[in-house]
């Protein structure tokens, strides 16, 4: 009987936290690679949280633990193929499955990167004050314009445009000098 070698991924490869921790460091690469192919953000949203599903209901589907992101990306790639079928979305411009499969290899290339980035801007994001990451949020987590921010915190439209675009460029030039010093 040949088993999977004996080390300690493998040997946690089944318990929910291991697969938490793996899915959190492919889910922005599978989130751009869902929405490169799904025009509506909602869309692209809910094929990911059916990807997350699919991976946490298929245990004994799991491959080894090296072949991890290219099973998810495998998931991704179906749902969204799934979703194509559907007749409600008939009217979108779809992909052939070829380029689908383009894609697929192209984010699974990239995920080093794209992880190395994403670790850049976390610790990037950390150093910013807390004002500034109350704007982010307010800005791209809850999708909220310059100008409602501005009502919300008694400052001008203007100003507020003004200070996230400082900020971005902040977080532009900090994750640059990471990854410079990464590499």
């Amino acid at each position: 009987m040949h088993g999977p070698p004996d080390n300690r991924e493998n040997a946690n490869w089944m318990d929910t936290e291991s697969v938490a921790r793996r899915w959190t460091k492919v889910y922005p690469t599978v989130l751009a690679y869902v929405r490169s192919m799904v025009s509506r953000h909602e869309d692209a949203e809910d094929i990911v949280q059916q990807v997350a599903l699919a991976i946490l209901a298929d245990d004994a589907e799991r491959p080894a633990v090296h072949h991890f992101n290219a099973w998810v990306l495998g998931i991704a790639r179906n749902k969204v193929l799934q979703y194509w079928r559907d007749d409600k979305y008939k009217r979108v411009v779809v992909f052939n499955s070829e380029a689908v499969d383009r894609l697929a290899a192209f984010y699974l290339d990239n995920l080093p990167k794209h992880s190395r980035v994403t670790e850049a801007l976390e610790h990037c994001l950390a150093r910013l004050t807390q004002r500034a990451r109350h704007l982010l949020e307010l800005r791209y987590v809850r999708d909220m314009k310059p100008q409602a921010i501005g009502e919300r915190m008694n400052l001008s439209s203007r100003g507020i445009s003004v200070t996230l675009c400082r900020i971005r460029e902040s977080l532009r030039t900090c994750i640059g000098q990471r990854m410079q010093q990464a590499d």
